[in-house]
């Protein structure tokens, strides 16, 4: 559970999602599939991802969260893409957090490698249940509070 003691803010939620997305689009393994899931549309999936860093991290506004994007991802992305997408996510956080405050917004992309990963593996009926409870925790803004 995340420690309601932030040493970071929105904008350095926002250099964060900068530095993640510079790296994403550097990285030949993830590059295909993020064409494929972001096309040219980076500005609004980097707005997303600060809305959704906001909403979980600082108790901030409930960000939009569109049920076909959790789909796409879920259908593009392997286990293995979900992984570099970890790996990326902490060493962006450890490039512009001071330790303990990279180490609480980690936990987001534990947490959300997790989810993502349970629905990559999953089929059918309880596909759509998992992308669905993921698309309402996220909207909720529940990801870090154990729902």
């Amino acid at each position: 559970m995340l420690s309601q003691a932030h040493h970071f803010d929105e904008t350095d939620l926002s250099q964060l999602v900068i530095e993640f997305s510079d790296r994403l689009r550097r990285d030949a393994q993830l590059r295909p599939a993020l064409d494929r899931l972001v096309g040219n549309h980076w500005a609004e999936a980097e707005g997303a991802a600060l809305a959704l860093l906001t909403a979980s991290l600082l108790n901030k506004s409930l960000p939009q969260v569109d049920i076909e994007a959790v789909h796409r991802a879920s259908q593009h992305l392997s286990l293995a893409h979900l992984q570099r997408l970890k790996d990326i996510f902490i060493e962006s956080a450890m490039v512009c957090l001071p330790m303990d405050s990279a180490a609480q917004v980690s936990e987001i992309g534990y947490e959300l490698t997790e989810r993502l990963s349970e629905i990559v593996c999953a089929s059918g009926l309880r596909r759509q249940k998992l992308t669905l409870s993921l698309r309402q925790t996220l909207a909720s803004g529940a990801l870090l509070n154990g729902f």
